[in-house]
């Protein structure tokens, strides 16, 4: 692997360079941090109460009743604000320069572009997870390892071991009809499982505390 700005990365022949660990790792197999989405340090509670970017709104019958509590979004709300700016970007603000958080787009370009060796017959250094080894001429030495991580809800670290969950800088604009602010409170994720990846994903609740694999140019 190659070194930029003290972190290393490997070449897959994409349109960016992926990083070989997880923000808050030092080794291909740890974990690492995690982050709400649009949040740049990690906590202990990932919750909607204390979600940086929204509020709890609480919608009642006519009675006064509360039904449901929906999360309020104040900012990322819109097709128009739909990508992570540079301050609220995990990757920028804990690695600098142009190191970034990578796109939708630029997820499903290695999804397309690599091999994915699945969870259940791959151990890096005793850690489950996916090798990601580029398809293309001349990378195909080439390849990534991605920890099955698990993600952060509340207090809780879930399928930690069995299933990987990454953030994309893009916000899920598609569909969001049922909700009230014409807003859906998601994010695109790569999500994988232990036996296939979530190429397709709809997105993914952004108060939960995901991992980071940063992309340079």
């Amino acid at each position: 692997p190659k070194v930029h700005n003290g972190h290393e990365y490997v070449d897959l022949g994409l349109s960016v360079k992926w990083a070989t660990c997880n923000v808050g790792a030092n080794k291909p197999e740890e974990y690492g941090d995690y982050f709400a989405w649009g949040e740049v340090a990690p906590k202990s509670d990932y919750s909607e109460d204390n979600y940086k970017w929204g509020y709890i709104e609480y919608i009642y019958d006519e009675d006064g009743v509360p039904l449901a509590r929906q999360l309020i979004c104040i900012k990322y709300n819109s097709a128009v604000d739909d990508i992570l700016e540079k301050e609220d970007d995990a990757a920028s603000v804990n690695w600098g320069e142009d190191w970034r958080m990578p796109t939708w787009e630029e997820i499903t370009e290695m999804f397309d572009n690599c091999v994915w060796e699945i969870i259940s017959i791959f151990l890096w250094n005793g850690v489950k997870g996916y090798k990601v080894t580029s398809k293309k001429s001349g990378y195909t030495n080439n390849s990534i390892f991605l920890p099955a991580a698990g993600y952060r809800f509340e207090s809780s670290l879930l399928y930690d071991g069995n299933e990987g969950y990454y953030w994309s800088s893009s916000l899920y604009t598609d569909d969001v009809s049922p909700y009230p602010t014409g807003v859906s409170p998601d994010s695109y994720s790569l999500n994988f499982y232990e036996n296939f990846v979530d190429r397709y994903n709809r997105g993914d609740y952004r108060v939960a505390g995901h991992s980071v694999r940063p992309v340079c140019p």
